[in-house]
């Protein structure tokens, strides 16, 4: 999939900087803006798929070079495939689940002056919503409960 002539893009994980290789590129069947967007989501998918082994093998000591090895090794065996978006096999409740996940963990960073990039805070609320799955959807049930139970007294002081 890749070789010494493939672009990269630097990204940062675990404060370590590693290069990503960027293997699509524009042609006769693919176009500039869809190469560049389907390398934005291979970097970020490759980059959030090996996150927790980097994190693994960075606490445990190993150098640089090794886990850019081994972050290496991952990219080239990587397999791009792609799924229905999470918005088509969610459901409404756990849309919302979801969305109160990323609330809290961006109220969290805000209260302790933590800056992270969208991809960081998208993994951080996906841990915590599957940690907490059951809870959140409780907790989006009775919000969209309640916001229908709103929308309806709107909908009847309107109609008057």
């Amino acid at each position: 999939m890749s070789t010494d002539k493939t672009p990269t893009v630097e990204r940062k994980i675990c404060g370590i900087s590693f290069q990503v290789y960027k293997p699509f590129r524009s042609g006769q069947t693919l176009e500039d803006a869809w190469a560049e967007q389907l390398n934005k989501v291979f970097v970020r998918k490759v980059c959030t798929g090996f996150y927790r082994h980097i994190k693994e093998m960075h606490d445990n000591g190993a150098s640089e070079p090794e886990i850019q090895q081994a972050f290496d090794e991952y990219v080239r065996s990587y397999e791009f495939r792609t799924t229905r978006s999470r918005s088509c096999s969610e459901s409404k409740v756990e849309t919302t689940a979801r969305a109160l996940a990323r609330k809290i963990i961006k109220d969290k960073l805000k209260q302790s002056g933590q800056k992270l990039d969208r991809d960081d805070v998208a993994r951080l609320a996906d841990e915590l919503y599957t940690k907490y799955e059951q809870e959140f959807v409780d907790k989006a049930t009775k919000k969209l409960e309640q916001d229908a139970k709103v929308r309806s007294e709107l909908e009847e002081l309107v109609s008057e």
